[in-house]
């Protein structure tokens, strides 16, 4: 893991020093700053929180790098809370992609089952984006740019990666060769979206089936038994309180089902990702909410 920069290991610093006279939002502000920030050996050029996020992606350094910070870890140790394994709640790619559908008015880029189709992985639009591909950078950088001001996808870029936006994840069981977050993120009905995931593994127990997941890059179908689906509902169950995810997800009845709070009105398992600009706005401004309600739960719970 790179070294903290000299401005992490200042708040480091400070935030070992704060106690409970400390005003809320001083660590609501903490909670709040973007990590990518502390990663000044590969993106101390950004001017904007979007270029950072490019450079970031272009980088291809690992999440856990963000997750695993120090300044995390320091934060999440005062909440008494673990990090060894850690997931960020409201991604910035799928969300960014659908944006770019919907303002190109599906012309240059289009949905396709539930998939907003750009021809490019994260990694390559990054450097693409950036120049650093043989490529027409002009337009990309024109559809970009389009929908950055059409929508708030600068906040998005820093939000995403900021304390506020991690959580603890459930644990890596024996019987399951991939991850709560890896499949998070791989399944199609899911997107990645933290209330989708939690209404697909309810939707596993209600139906008694293992939760099947296939790679097409490398062509192989991942399954999770439904003992372990079952252990990774009770997480939540357990967990929704302590781990602030009161606006994610609700626990009803006797049986305690785990429901998503879906980001806008439509989504669901069968139309995970927005389509429109109203939906897009409407999921957006919902995911800033919720980033920042949890860090006036997150801000009180340290005080």
């Amino acid at each position: 893991m790179m070294g903290n920069t000299f401005t992490e290991k200042f708040i480091i610093r400070n935030i070992k020093k704060l106690d409970k006279n400390t005003s809320n939002s001083i660590y609501e502000v903490l909670t709040l700053v973007d990590t990518k920030e502390f990663i000044e050996e590969v993106i101390g050029e950004a001017k904007t929180p979007f270029e950072r996020i490019m450079m970031f992606f272009d980088s291809q350094i690992p999440i856990a790098e963000l997750e695993q910070r120090t300044v995390t870890k320091v934060i999440f140790e005062k909440l008494k809370w673990g990090n060894d394994r850690c997931d960020v709640m409201n991604s910035f790619w799928t969300t960014y992609k659908s944006g770019l559908v919907i303002s190109s008015n599906h012309e240059h880029y289009y949905f396709k089952d539930n998939h907003a189709n750009i021809g490019n992985d994260k990694a390559k639009y990054a450097k693409k984006y950036l120049g650093k591909a043989n490529y027409n950078t002009q337009e990309l950088q024109k559809y970009a740019n389009e929908v950055r001001n059409l929508y708030e996808y600068d906040k998005l870029a820093s939000r995403c990666h900021c304390i506020a936006n991690f959580m603890p994840c459930p644990p890596r069981y024996p019987k399951s060769e991939k991850t709560y977050n890896q499949l998070k993120g791989m399944l199609p009905d899911v997107r990645d979206y933290l209330p989708l995931m939690i209404d697909k593994i309810q939707q596993c127990i209600d139906n008694k089936q293992s939760l099947k997941c296939y790679d097409f890059v490398k062509k192989k179908e991942y399954e999770v038994f439904l003992d372990v689906v079952k252990e990774w509902r009770q997480w939540f169950v357990d967990n929704r309180n302590k781990y602030l995810l009161e606006d994610y997800y609700v626990i009803n009845g006797s049986e305690e089902k785990i429901v998503g709070i879906r980001l806008f009105k439509k989504q669901s398992l069968l139309y995970p990702i927005p389509k429109t600009s109203d939906e897009l706005k409407e999921c957006l401004n919902e995911i800033f909410r919720r980033i920042e309600v949890r860090a006036l739960r997150m801000a009180k719970s340290l005080n």
